[in-house]
């Protein structure tokens, strides 16, 4: 039968805590989870969603070129998404 380890146990037995949410993640009413495409990531900053989420796995075709393009467009314009 699986179990965890008894040396690990006065880690489980602990009491833990975590520290709290930043404020901006506390309203996720409305999110949205699109690809790191640059119009797709332009439309959804603009839309008004609370949140949005790029999505370098599932809705991407995960080579290393689209995953550092992905990256470089957040890094290049995180201040200003209307022209992305």
């Amino acid at each position: 039968m699986l179990g965890f380890l008894p040396e690990t146990a006065h880690i489980r037995n602990s009491n833990w805590t975590v520290v709290s949410l930043p404020q901006d993640l506390l309203d996720r009413r409305v999110e949205i989870t699109d690809l790191v495409d640059r119009k797709m990531i332009i439309s959804a900053l603009n839309s008004g969603a609370k949140v949005f989420m790029a999505d370098f796995e599932d809705a991407n075709s995960p080579t290393w070129e689209t995953c550092i393009e992905g990256q470089n467009r957040f890094a290049r314009h995180s201040q200003s998404h209307h022209h992305l």
